[in-house]
């Protein structure tokens, strides 16, 4: 399978071709703001499938199978977790279903046919997002979301701190670098706009000071600037169950940070589990 493309350099929803699978073509899109296009489109409810497909068959025995990471398949909170203006997603899609794909999931109503001529739905094969981090007070003790919830962080005003969303692959598709490819085209994304938010506060800087040279008030060196700038670092978080995919992000540079141990029977587990929370300096 050929790698995906590198994500594209402009903010606003746009599309490029992705990896060939089985014969398929794909395409990569690219949303930004995730809520304020996914709210409108034909593809929300074919994710929510998605999502609560692949958790469904991926979690047991750590969770029940009936168990729905999206109850009653209600987007709100999908779309709640991926609002704000700079919370972007990438979508792998397929203009024909892909066979083994999506199995159990329910066709778009809007779909009219399944030739590879992009008059039907598209079929969805993964997906990842990225959001800047909020950090958001613990829920009860006793809540079931409690122990997937990340203690607050403490604010440091010179790191810049995004979290990682929603990194699904359908299920027949595991194994295939689908995942790895998405995840590194977040954390590309993410970098790239952390680099960009520091040119243009260098730039705000420097504008200044080489007009007020320009202008014979003083010494419009670039140079000066540059020393009010702080080095700033870039640091991406997550949570996960650790049994299912720790050993995947720490191939990948990511560290454990802090984790919650679920027992048997809590949410349904037959066996209990590890919440672990990760981060990874980019």
């Amino acid at each position: 399978m050929g790698s995906l493309p590198p994500p594209p350099q402009s903010f606003p929803t746009s599309t490029s071709p992705g990896p060939l699978i089985s014969g398929h073509k794909t395409t990569l899109n690219f949303i930004c703001p995730s809520e304020t296009h996914l709210a409108s489109s034909p593809l929300l409810q074919s994710l929510v499938a998605l999502i609560n497909h692949t958790f469904s068959t991926s979690h047991p025995p750590y969770l029940p199978s009936t168990l729905q990471r999206l109850t009653d398949a209600d987007p709100k909170p999908l779309l709640d977790d991926l609002a704000g203006p700079e919370t972007f997603t990438f979508l792998l899609t397929s203009a024909s279903p892909i066979p083994g794909t999506n199995a159990g999931l329910p066709a778009p109503t809007n779909t009219t046919s399944n030739k590879d001529d992009g008059s039907s739905t598209p079929t969805i094969l993964a997906t990842c997002s990225a959001r800047p981090y909020v950090p958001h007070p613990l829920p009860p003790k006793g809540d079931k979301g409690a122990n997937f919830a990340r203690r607050p962080l403490v604010p440091d005003p010179e790191e810049e701190r995004w979290e990682l969303k929603y990194l699904v692959t359908d299920p027949a598709l595991h194994g295939q670098g689908l995942a790895s490819s998405l995840l590194n085209l977040c954390e590309a994304e993410v970098k790239r706009r952390f680099e960009l938010g520091r040119l243009q506060e260098t730039e705000a800087r420097v504008r200044p000071v080489a007009e007020a040279g320009a202008e014979g008030k003083g010494k419009g060196d670039v140079a000066v600037s540059e020393e009010g700038v702080k080095p700033k670092k870039l640091r991406l978080l997550l949570s996960t169950i650790a049994e299912m995919n720790q050993a995947f992000y720490e191939r990948r540079g990511w560290k454990w940070t802090a984790e919650n141990k679920v027992p048997i029977g809590e949410l349904g587990s037959e066996t209990g589990f590890r919440v672990v929370f990760m981060d990874k300096l980019i």
